[in-house]
């Protein structure tokens, strides 16, 4: 009998199967959507539960912290026009749902 062939894959176990990693990170994709338009971000999510949107600035600094519940949300993002690139993330208890950066004019 020849010995199985390895996985090249670091997300398998060593035995063939997923351990669940894929899994997860297709369903938090699909929870959440960030969208930015006209200087309006807008954020929408298949969960109900407590979420919170946090603004960071490029060098790390907290900007803005805004907790919601429901599926959606819209902030107005021109209050951050002098700032340039700022790092939106998405938040549900201690799970990160979605980052997504921005440039705001």
């Amino acid at each position: 009998m020849k010995p199985a062939p390895k996985t090249e894959n670091p997300i398998l176990k060593s035995n063939g199967r997923d351990n669940g990693t894929t899994a997860i990170a297709a369903t938090v994709e699909a929870k959440s959507n960030i969208a930015f338009v006209n200087n309006t971000l807008s954020i929408a999510s298949t969960s109900n539960g407590a979420k919170t949107v946090k603004v960071f600035s490029v060098r790390g600094d907290v900007l803005l912290s805004k907790t919601f519940s429901g599926a959606s949300m819209s902030l107005d993002m021109s209050k951050f026009a002098g700032k340039g690139a700022v790092i939106v993330r998405l938040v549900e208890g201690r799970k990160v749902l979605a980052t997504k950066r921005i440039a705001v004019r």
